[in-house]
């Protein structure tokens, strides 16, 4: 580098050093958006950081929840224990050892108690049926009862009576079940 005045100048030496580009973390995991008062509310955050730097942690300012809540600094992980029902902001920013960082910011609606949901069919049946060939299956609705949930399912081929089979699905086991009659 150099500077000159017209009259006398001056010389002097600077390095620079050129880093590739920073970009910032990417953040891949999405939160549950419901809790529940007095329970324990987590949520570890999935982050990635194309330049292969260490990643910091920390809740933002835009944070409305009280009480408890923390942030793991190293490995991003949410607790929270709400003590109020009602709606709560939660930001979670995540930066890179350069600085650069982003945020993740969400809601999460407190409840008074747990959501009561229907049940859900997730899997697909692993039979075939033929065409003309009469099989039924019938799922039963789940009902809450006091030694947990209750699925009944009744398997039937209408040309075949007496290859009907009842099965009852219960706090994680599968029998068959004698009084169970059917969907009807």
């Amino acid at each position: 580098m150099a500077a000159n005045d017209m009259q006398t100048g001056v010389d002097q030496s600077v390095t620079l050093t050129v880093r590739a580009t920073n970009r910032p973390p990417t953040i891949s995991s999405s939160p549950k958006t419901q809790a529940v008062k007095d329970k324990p509310y987590t949520y570890a955050i999935h982050a990635t950081d194309s330049d292969g730097q260490s990643l910091h942690y920390a809740l933002g300012s835009s944070t409305t929840a009280t009480g408890n809540i923390t942030v793991n600094p190293t490995y991003g992980f949410l607790t929270w224990t709400p003590g109020t029902v009602g709606t709560y902001r939660i930001q979670i920013n995540v930066i890179d050892e350069l600085g650069l960082g982003v945020a993740q910011v969400f809601d999460v609606e407190v409840l008074a108690t747990a959501p009561n949901d229907p049940p859900r069919i997730t899997s697909a049946p692993s039979f075939s049926a033929e065409a003309g060939g009469g099989g039924r299956i019938c799922l039963r609705r789940q009902c809450r009862r006091s030694r947990g949930f209750d699925t009944r399912v009744s398997v039937a081929d209408s040309s075949h009576p007496a290859l009907r089979h009842d099965l009852q699905y219960r706090n994680g086991r599968v029998d068959l079940d004698p009084q169970f009659r059917g969907c009807g």
